[in-house]
C-alpha cells in the first residue's frame, strides 16, 4: 500500500498523467461481464433489479474497490485475503 501511494506521489510530481480505467475494464468488471452473459434473461432480470448491465457492473465494481480499501485499511488482512474478501462482497448477488 505504501509503494502504491508513494508510486502515485511520484507521478504527480512528475506531471505524470494517470490513467482512467473505467470499471467495465477491470478484472472484476470483466468478470461480473462475463457472469451476467451467463445467466437466463429472468435471473439476469432479477440481479440487475431494474439497472442496465453497465450500470450494475460499474456499481458492484465500485463495492469491490470499497471493500478492498476497507480491508487493506483495517491492516488485519494481506492484500491476498483483501481481495478475497472484495470479490466475495461484488459477487454476493449471484
Amino acid at each position: 500500500m505504501l509503494l502504491l501511494l508513494h508510486c502515485l506521489e511520484n507521478a504527480k510530481t512528475m506531471n505524470a498523467s494517470i490513467i482512467d480505467i473505467p470499471n467495465w475494464a477491470t478484472p472484476i468488471g470483466a468478470r461480473l461481464s462475463s457472469m451476467l452473459t451467463e445467466l437466463n434473461c429472468e435471473k439476469k432480470a432479477e440481479i440487475l433489479e431494474g439497472m442496465t448491465e453497465p450500470e450494475f457492473i460499474n456499481y458492484r465494481v465500485n463495492i469491490y474497490l470499497a471493500q478492498l480499501e476497507q480491508a487493506l485499511l483495517c491492516g488485519v488482512y494481506s492484500i491476498s485475503g483483501a481481495v478475497e474478501i472484495a470479490e466475495q462482497e461484488s459477487l454476493a448477488c449471484f
